[in-house]
């Protein structure tokens, strides 16, 4: 997730494509994020996800594969952190940790 929020406003930033409003403390400011950063959220919070599951579980002879329950996982995860980022405005890093903590407890994986 936090290479995923690392990229999305760059990439939302350099290809500002379907803006859409967002969560502003301040009434008075208009703050909008754009379908690319979020698609970039997305993808870049997959692929941080799989480098750090491949960093934290590859052994030296290991051959290292993810079942289908921690692809299910990694993309639901994933998803739940776009959504909050694309909703909160500023206060995303907070929203993004707690909906992803509420997420991950109520989906086992963190048993």
């Amino acid at each position: 997730m936090g290479f995923g929020d690392f990229v999305a406003p760059l990439v939302g930033t350099q290809f500002p494509y379907g803006t859409y409003p967002t969560y502003s403390r301040d009434a008075t400011l208009k703050e909008t994020k754009s379908l690319a950063g979020s698609f970039a959220m997305f993808v870049g919070s997959i692929l941080g996800m799989i480098v750090l599951e491949y960093a934290l579980l590859v052994r030296d002879d290991e051959e290292w594969r993810l079942d289908p329950d921690e692809y299910r996982n990694i993309v639901g995860i994933a998803i739940t952190a776009t959504t909050a980022e694309a909703i909160s405005g500023q206060f995303d890093n907070l929203v993004i940790v707690i909906c992803v903590a509420v997420y991950a407890h109520f989906s086992g994986v963190l048993m």
